[in-house]
């Protein structure tokens, strides 16, 4: 099958107005996992080549009370790492839960998640140019549509047939990558010294 526009395009409004349809699409085509690694890169790197370019302080990472300035290849490794994390988070915790989805499927929909982000990334360029109320209704609207068609998708994973356990798993994904990357941020700290100075 040849990917182009005249297909991804329709699939991706078909994600926005029926998730579940287009996940049952997408997990069909059986994508290898070489496939979606190679896509996940792409889509990290399309997406801080986008950030770079018209984002501005979205490449500043919060760190406490502190900043940190991230390059645009910073926050590709910063987001595929994310990625990366989601689709074990995703894969495992939905196991536990009794879903019967394999890795491949949970990759497959991250990825294309991902992909449809980058749409709406893309679609605020202009919109920080002609209104920034407009860009701000639309940036809601967006991680709005994108966490209901993630938790369709990973319904349609793990063949749970319950909102209800998808919504879980994806809470509990969450929950562990945020305690997993903190555990791994304080390790760094302690190891390099970059803690906090206790207080007089």
């Amino acid at each position: 099958m040849i990917f182009g526009p005249d297909v991804l395009l329709p699939l991706m409004w078909r994600t926005v107005k029926d998730p579940s349809g287009a996940a049952q699409e997408i997990l069909s085509w059986q994508l290898s996992r070489a496939i979606l690694w190679q896509v996940l890169v792409l889509v990290c790197a399309l997406s801080a080549l986008t950030i770079g370019m018209f984002g501005g302080d979205a490449l500043a990472l919060p760190m406490g009370e502190n900043v940190l300035r991230l390059s645009p290849i910073g926050y590709a490794f910063v987001l595929g790492a994310g990625l990366v994390m989601m689709v074990f988070a995703i894969h495992y915790t939905g196991a536990s839960l009794g879903g019967r989805g394999n890795f491949a499927d949970a990759l497959a929909a991250v990825v294309w998640i991902e992909c449809v982000a980058l749409c709406f990334r893309v679609l605020q360029v202009p919109l920080q140019l002609i209104n920034g109320d407009l860009l701000a209704i639309v940036s809601i609207a967006g991680v709005i549509v994108l966490i209901w068609a993630f938790i369709n998708f990973i319904d349609q994973v793990h063949e749970f047939h319950s909102l209800g356990k998808s919504v879980a798993t994806l809470v509990l994904a969450v929950v562990g990558i945020i305690l997993g990357t903190s555990i791994i941020i304080a390790l760094i700290g302690v190891g390099t010294g970059l803690t906090p100075p206790m207080e007089a």
